[in-house]
């Protein structure tokens, strides 16, 4: 929403929109609407495609429409997307064995499988979990984007050690996101070789203003 407000002509939004706090009030709901819309598409396409094994170029065409370019650097994104949601899952359902052990800690009269209650608060938070006053944060599926923002934010944390110099933060960024789409082809593109995208770079402004001040 803010880029948006920067830069409104990329959205082909008029200019006078944010002059109005009425109308930029109306354009914040729509677009946070729209996103969660799109967000939650997104997800159960690549819940599809980790099921159904999609190779990268497949998953790719399947989040894009045919006006988009679309780069190895989609690909890459496209792929931390895909294997972070496979590390989620795993942490929700740790998280719903946690929540069993807690509940069956305040229940009085309950019998608890000692199993259950075998929760090491280092090693929780290893897996992404949030330790506060000894109680984990349950994560649910609805919080994937939520878990996306926390991991992209310590990435960016991690990769300003080395903001003495743009171009080495840049480099972390790409490769993190490199080994990120290198793991997703060993996994999913076996017998594949040769795959690669329809763009080299993007030509279209839109997405290339995006790509450069949004960079992830």
């Amino acid at each position: 929403q803010r880029y948006a407000k920067k830069d409104p002509a990329t959205f082909k939004i008029p200019d006078t929109v944010f002059q109005d706090p009425e109308m930029t009030d109306q354009t914040n709901v729509q677009t946070r609407e729209i996103l969660t819309s799109q967000r939650g598409l997104i997800k159960v396409k690549l819940m599809t495609s980790i099921t159904n094994k999609m190779n990268i170029s497949v998953l790719a065409k399947s989040l894009s429409s045919s006006s988009h370019e679309i780069t190895i650097a989609y690909w890459a994104r496209f792929s931390f997307l895909r294997s972070t949601l496979v590390n989620f899952i795993q942490i929700v359902d740790e998280s719903a064995r946690i929540s069993v052990a807690q509940k069956s800690r305040e229940a009085s009269a309950a019998v608890v499988d000692p199993a259950l209650l075998d929760v090491d608060d280092e090693e929780l938070s290893d897996q992404g979990f949030e330790v506060a006053n000894n109680t984990p944060h349950i994560w649910v599926m609805t919080e994937y984007w939520e878990y996306i923002d926390l991991l992209l934010a310590d990435l960016r944390t991690e990769s300003r050690k080395f903001l003495i110099c743009r171009s080495k933060y840049r480099s972390r960024f790409h490769l993190f996101f490199k080994n990120c789409l290198e793991a997703d082809l060993k996994q999913y593109s076996a017998g594949c070789e040769g795959l690669k995208p329809a763009f080299e770079k993007v030509t279209v402004n839109w997405q290339r203003a995006i790509h450069n001040e949004l960079v992830w």
